[in-house]
């Protein structure tokens, strides 16, 4: 206690009544024999040990608190999985017409739709993809501007001038090349790959939406047997037909010697 704490202090000793001063106190304290006045001074003592027990306690007990909450917090963060769908879509919107003639309009929109429905049923088709994780979707696709990427994020199920058609829900996974850290290293992994697909490196047929989910949903964790070939099969279909009509036509042409040989006949 306090100098001036202490003198507001009165302890009993016999019959008076004696007040502390700075004078008397260390003289008086040990003084003070009768049993009224050591009960009183135990009595404060043992007062202010078990206040400032309780406000330890309290601290203690706050502290644990909040660090367990805050682990708990960044462990969730860091171990849960991800959710991840792939999202399909028609590539041309249901409502989108072609004014003819300036009579009348062309329902392209319902007309695409319609076919590509029948080829759905055929286990094909030509569609836009893209791949949801944690509740962004992620998609790719072309521009011309150079050294910007072609990866852009959108809500769920809207991605802009495309029809939506059906999801393909995978459930949760954890990334195959990760060590726990599931929700952040997705993040990271999603991010990266907006580097390796540029805008103006968009083929239709070689690199195009469907192959970025493809290639998404496997560093992701997923299988590749997991994953539905119809959505992209008819793109890699033209891929082999391109790819054989180039070599097919390739084999008729005459080859650089032979051409300098035949221009240098030509000119004896």
């Amino acid at each position: 206690y306090t100098l001036d704490t202490m003198r507001k202090i009165n302890v009993r000793v016999g019959e008076g009544v004696t007040p502390y001063t700075s004078q008397t106190m260390v003289q008086t304290l040990p003084k003070a024999t009768s049993a009224k006045g050591t009960s009183m001074i135990e009595s404060l003592e043992k007062e202010r040990r078990n206040s400032l027990q309780e406000e330890r306690e309290r601290f203690e007990s706050s502290s644990v608190s909040n660090h367990r909450s805050r682990y708990d917090v960044r462990e969730q963060e860091f171990v849960s999985a991800n959710r991840i769908r792939l999202h399909v879509y028609d590539l041309i919107a249901e409502s989108a017409v072609v004014p003819l003639f300036g009579v009348f309009e062309l329902p392209v929109g319902q007309i695409f739709n319609k076919l590509n429905s029948g080829l759905h049923t055929l286990g094909t088709g030509a569609y836009h993809v893209g791949v949801e994780v944690n509740g962004i979707e992620y998609a790719y696709g072309a521009n011309e501007y150079e050294g910007i990427t072609g990866v852009f994020t959108c809500a769920p199920m809207t991605a802009p001038g495309f029809e939506y058609r059906t999801t393909i829900d995978f459930g949760e996974r954890k990334p195959r090349f990760t060590g726990g850290r599931s929700t952040q290293e997705a993040r990271g992994i999603l991010h990266g790959m907006a580097s390796e697909y540029m805008g103006k490196e968009y083929d239709l047929l070689r690199k195009n939406c469907c192959t970025f989910a493809h290639d998404a949903c496997v560093r992701l964790g997923i299988q590749d047997e997991e994953i539905p070939t119809w959505f992209r099969n008819l793109a890699e279909a033209g891929k082999v037909t391109q790819d054989a009509a180039t070599s097919f036509t390739s084999y008729f042409e005459p080859s650089d010697e032979e051409l300098m040989a035949s221009a240098s006949r030509r000119r004896r």
